[in-house]
């Protein structure tokens, strides 16, 4: 990104649960990845009622994202959400994160990520850097992507997310230029 292009500001939202060296680490991976410029923003009240078995109904913290970024005026920002707790789709399912695709805002569980096994800082933090691009990226509207390296490619267990880089394949590299292409036009 050339230096005079205003970087998009990506609002870290605390959810519960989450150190702030954590979100810094975080704030800092989608930086270099998206190009943005991360603060960490007022923390997200979480109701008790959006608690469920084994963690926190994801679409509840992304219907409040999308509902924030509404009555800031929609200023362009990117809102991210990150949980110390596991997230939980309408179906059930254990998720590590859920987007609103190409509508500014994600939300990002930790719980999912160490799956109970109180993995070691280092893994942890290299996991939630993956599924924090991940998310943003599909925030600014990118898709998944069939490279199993890829830090696009769906997880569906943690191996899966082991297994996946930090960083963009070629295609999706080329989405994400023109993705930012596109929300620098906005």
């Amino acid at each position: 990104m050339p230096a005079d292009t205003p970087r998009r500001r990506l609002d870290l939202v605390p959810a519960g649960g989450v150190s702030l060296p954590l979100l810094a680490a975080i704030g800092q991976a989608v930086d270099a990845a998206l190009g943005t410029a991360h603060r960490v923003a007022p923390s997200l009240d979480t109701p008790f009622r959006w608690n469920t078995k084994p963690g926190m109904r994801s679409g509840a913290v992304l219907d409040a994202l999308l509902a924030r970024a509404r009555a800031e005026g929609g200023e362009g920002a990117l809102l991210l959400a990150v949980t110390g707790a596991a997230l939980v789709a309408d179906d059930g399912s254990v998720v590590f994160g859920e987007a609103a695709v190409g509508g500014g805002c994600a939300v990002l569980g930790l719980g999912g990520l160490d799956r109970g096994k109180r993995c070691d800082e280092k893994t942890l933090t290299e996991r939630a850097r993956k599924g924090a691009i991940h998310e943003a990226a599909h925030a600014i509207g990118m898709d998944h992507c069939a490279n199993p390296s890829c830090v696009m490619y769906p997880a569906r267990d943690i191996a899966d997310v082991d297994r996946k880089a930090i960083g963009f394949c070629a295609r999706c590299r080329m989405d994400l230029a023109h993705a930012t292409l596109d929300a620098a036009r906005v």
